[in-house]
């Protein structure tokens, strides 16, 4: 699969690095559109997934090149603002890089994701940044944590002024969320040094998308 970027944001902290995008969740059947042009085996892989698309740095992309799926470590949980909105929180980490997607659940096709989760179809699109080229990996919960899941999704969007609270915080929420001690180390005995974060707002707020982006300096990532 491939992936499209544009102005992907790097920041250097101290100790570490950052990268913000606004990535895509994709339903079965934009997946099956966009996968028009691939082989049979690619389609057969994908059909009726649903689609986490985002990027990761050079160094985690090269990694998962170089050693193959196996090599990753992931997790799944749910955090929670100050203010109550929660965000599905899926993390990877190769060695000392760690990606992690934040989906808020009141996204009205979570719930369909999670369920897609407790099936064994739902993937995971990371791209090298700057670049066209992505890996597709697998993701799955079994059925007791998909039910724990399931428990957070009793949320409604929040009105528009409390949408825009979120928009002004966002920024500074992201950057929280890109320290390495926010979530969880997947491996014992390294430090994070280098940590993506892709948020995703697209389909169900495209306006609130597009202003996000322009904010982070990102204009996201989707398959093609």
């Amino acid at each position: 699969m491939h992936t499209i970027h544009s102005n992907i944001l790097d920041i250097q902290k101290t100790g570490y690095g950052a990268q913000y995008t606004v990535g895509r969740l994709m339903s079965p059947d934009e997946v099956d559109e966009a996968s028009e042009g691939y082989d049979h085996q690619t389609r057969q892989r994908v059909r009726g997934h649903w689609f986490l698309c985002g990027d990761c740095s050079q160094e985690m992309f090269d990694g998962i090149a170089r050693h193959g799926e196996a090599a990753l470590r992931y997790s799944l949980g749910v955090s929670q603002r100050g203010d109550d909105i929660k965000f599905l929180v899926v993390n990877h980490q190769l060695g000392n890089a760690q990606h992690r997607f934040l989906v808020p659940m009141w996204d009205p096709r979570v719930p369909n994701l999670v369920e897609a989760l407790s099936q064994g179809q739902t993937s995971i699109s990371l791209a090298r940044k700057g670049d066209t080229q992505a890996v597709v990996l697998s993701l799955t919960a079994d059925a007791p944590y998909a039910l724990e899941l399931r428990k957070h999704l009793d949320m409604f969007m929040p009105d528009p002024q409390r949408l825009q609270a979120l928009l002004r915080a966002m920024p500074e929420w992201m950057e929280t969320a890109a320290e390495p001690e926010q979530f969880p180390n997947l491996i014992e005995g390294l430090a994070i040094t280098d940590v993506s974060v892709s948020i995703v707002f697209d389909a169900m707020l495209p306006n609130l998308s597009q202003l996000l982006a322009k904010k982070l300096g990102a204009n996201g990532a989707t398959l093609h």
